[in-house]
């Protein structure tokens, strides 16, 4: 896989955005992204084991497993995984919806098509997401086609 190990979180078949990325990749350039949004902790839940490094990088933390020696007990068993974006637990539906969704959303206005999946463990925060990502790609679906719908005023 590109970019080393994955797993699917969330993906889109567009863009990263310009604001997230530098530079606009279009459907034809992306067919495939991979983001991942780590949610807060719960109180109920242990130390934190999943720490963002990047925005294209986290590093999942491994209990060191004490049937091994002594000298591999103390080699980091951390592991590392590559995405096309990671958002920290500080991410708004905002920054979620601008990287992943808004451009996938221009797109379509052009003809495109696309989707927008979430895929994890039960309460990982599939539909927390998916909802904020939902009414914002309507929102943003529904006033550009109000826009185009204005009629051309030369004054």
């Amino acid at each position: 896989m590109r970019g080393g190990q994955r797993s699917d979180a969330m993906t889109q078949s567009s863009l990263a955005s310009e604001k997230s990325h530098g530079s606009i990749r279009t459907v034809s350039e992306e067919k495939l992204m991979v983001a991942v949004r780590v949610r807060p902790l719960r109180a109920d839940e242990g130390p934190r084991i999943v720490h963002v490094v990047s925005d294209k990088m986290l590093v999942l933390e491994e209990e060191a497993d004490s049937r091994r020696d002594v000298l591999r007990q103390r080699r980091l068993n951390d592991k590392h995984y590559i995405y096309d974006r990671v958002f920290g637990e500080g991410s708004t539906q905002e920054d979620v919806y601008d990287a992943v969704c808004a451009p996938l959303v221009g797109d379509t206005l052009k003809g495109f098509a696309g989707a927008v999946f979430a895929y994890g463990a039960t309460g990982a925060g599939k539909t927390y997401t998916m909802t904020g990502l939902m009414s914002r790609a309507l929102s943003h679906l529904f006033a550009s086609i109000a826009e185009s719908e204005q009629p051309d005023s030369y004054e």
